[in-house]
């Protein structure tokens, strides 16, 4: 017996059929997320279309050799599998910086996030600026130094920058209440100048000078870091001179051209930066230390007193000459008052770098060769830029936040190979060395040759036949080494060494096989993406300290620390 309903059911369905396979009538959508039988062939056919996979998922991952880092600041960094995760550096609006450890090299790095790269097109703006600026200023020991930078996918929100480790940051010194010597003080802002001479000759303003965009190390070392605010200019006039903005350098480091919108600024805004980073070292603290963007410019006044006229006019806005002039006379109070104990050679260095017009403000170059800094002060070793820095234009000229992604990508993977070393064209060279931040903005890297390389004694032969680019090589680390051998010998070797005090037969032998295998790497990764297990720069070191009878790596100048090392005899 059939139930009641089931033939008027029957019957419709029977209709539905007929009109859909006619052509006039259409399969009515149901709102269940479970197919029913009626639309199979429709979900059929969506089924067909595939969509994106996720990048970020772990298969995806895994698959191209990355996995996921969660750091404390509940950031989540996409790196590849090799790096591991040391200690959480800082975080910030747009960022967060790690320190990461290479299992494989035993590199240490620090690892910034930039996230919410295309919220808006200043941030992507920032984050092509800091990338092209660290590439431009590579080598100079008072900037910090690239030495990767990486994408998940085309499509990407974030960027991973890889930059030189530092200890902390001026800021963190300063409010830490460690007391600091005037050698202390001189050492640090010549370090800063030496290094913001460099900036200004390329043609760079940086725009965002402050303790915290200033690393250092226990040796007093000093790096600038964040050029996502700084911008190229151009000393005659052009189309980009009105597009100069207000909204650069953290508000107690802010110089008054830019509070009072001058019509234009330049370079003197960084000394003014530098300026208040100098009294902030010698009095513990800030020096103007404003809760607001009027409130800051009444700090300067109090501590300056009133501009001349002259000065006031070149204020572009009506309104702001008019509120100066508003303001009752105000006395400059003299820095003696304000810093009793400190050098007087270093005051008159901060009066002249705290002038309010900045056509009265010292430069740069003129600040090293200040008296309170002859100690410090060589010429000869504090180079300018070779190369202006062109492509701000470039820059400014792009208006979309797609724009902004493809000229991101590009320089992404435009440094990768220069940084990996890849010459696609001609197999039988050897990759250069690169030094950590490549090469400096505008030269040409060093052309690779065997003069560049180590000499090779009699008993390790260099290969020098080509290599069959039909032939695949496996880029895996770990199948490279167990194909070589490497692991094991080096292991062997090292023990053989670290138990007797003079060398056998044996393993001078083994040591030969070692520095024969990391040469063979060397040529076979002439015309093939560079395996993760070492870098070139990294073979290239160890193959030359090995042939120098060590197994120590001195701490500069490589990847590799290993510090516990014996030496051979």
């Amino acid at each position: 017996m059939s139930r009641p309903g089931s033939s008027r059911r029957s019957s419709r369905g029977h209709r539905r059929r007929e009109s859909c396979a006619d052509g006039k009538g259409e399969e009515p959508k149901s709102s269940s997320p479970v197919p029913s039988p009626g639309s199979w062939n429709v979900d059929r056919g969506r089924s067909r279309v595939r969509r994106p996979s996720n990048p970020f998922s772990e298969d995806n991952l895994r698959r191209r050799g990355y996995h996921s880092l969660l750091s404390s600041f509940g950031k989540v960094f996409h790196v590849e599998r090799r790096w591991k995760l040391i200690r959480e550096m800082g975080s910030g609006a747009y960022g967060v910086v790690i320190s990461a450890a290479d299992e494989i090299s035993g590199e240490t790095v620090a690892i910034k996030l930039v996230t919410r790269v295309f919220e808006k097109i200043q941030l992507a703006k920032r984050a092509l600026r800091e990338i092209t600026l660290l590439r431009h200023f590579a080598n100079h020991e008072n900037i910090t130094g690239l030495i990767d930078v990486d994408a998940i996918s085309p499509d990407f929100n974030e960027i991973y920058i890889f930059m030189e480790p530092m200890e902390a940051d001026l800021h963190q010194i300063i409010k830490s209440g460690q007391h600091l010597t005037n050698e202390h003080v001189q050492y640090f802002l010549y370090q800063i100048l030496r290094g913001m001479k460099y900036v200004h000759s390329a043609s760079v303003i940086h725009r965002d000078l402050k303790p915290g965009n200033l690393l250092v190390n226990a040796d007093c070392e000093l790096k600038i870091c964040d050029f996502g605010l700084s911008r190229g200019f151009d000393a005659r006039p052009d189309e980009y001179a009105s597009q100069l903005t207000e909204y650069v350098a953290t508000r107690w480091y802010r110089a008054p051209e830019i509070m009072l919108a001058f019509r234009r600024y330049n370079t003197a805004i960084d000394v003014w930066s530098i300026g208040c980073i100098l009294a902030e070292l010698l009095l513990g603290k800030p020096l103007f230390k404003g809760k607001d963007y009027v409130d800051q410019l009444n700090k300067v006044l109090d501590v300056l007193g009133t501009p001349d006229e002259s000065v006031i006019r070149k204020v572009g806005s009506d309104k702001a000459q008019a509120y100066v002039r508003s303001l009752p006379f105000k006395k400059a109070v003299p820095l003696r008052k304000i810093l009793p104990t400190a050098d007087p050679q270093a005051l008159d260095l901060l009066s002249k770098m705290l002038a309010f017009d900045p056509s009265d403000r010292i430069t740069v170059p003129e600040a090293l060769e200040h008296p309170w800094l002859t100690s410090y002060h060589d010429i000869s070793d504090e180079p300018d830029c070779p190369q202006k820095f062109e492509r701000w234009r470039e820059i400014e000229r792009l208006n979309t936040l797609e724009e902004f992604r493809e000229a991101l990508w590009n320089e992404i993977e435009d440094y990768r190979k220069e940084v990996r070393g890849i010459d696609t064209h001609s197999p039988d060279q050897l990759f250069r060395i690169p030094s950590i931040g490549g090469t400096r903005g505008g030269e040409s890297p060093p052309q690779p040759s065997q003069a560049t390389l180590p000499a090779v004694p009699p008993d390790v032969l260099m290969p020098t036949a080509s290599v069959d680019e039909n032939k695949t090589f496996v880029s895996s680390p770990e199948v490279i080494l167990e194909r070589e051998g490497l692991s094991r010998r080096l292991e062997a070797a090292k023990a053989e060494i670290e138990r007797r005090p003079s060398m056998s037969p044996d393993l001078l032998r083994r040591h030969a096989e070692v520095r024969h295998i990391i040469l063979l790497c060397l040529h076979r990764s002439t015309s093939h993406p560079l395996w993760r297990g070492m870098s070139v720069r990294n073979l290239l070191n160890w193959n030359l300290h090995l042939r120098l009878g060590r197994w120590s790596f001195p701490p500069k100048g490589t990847l590799y620390q290993h510090d516990h090392g014996q030496d051979l005899p």
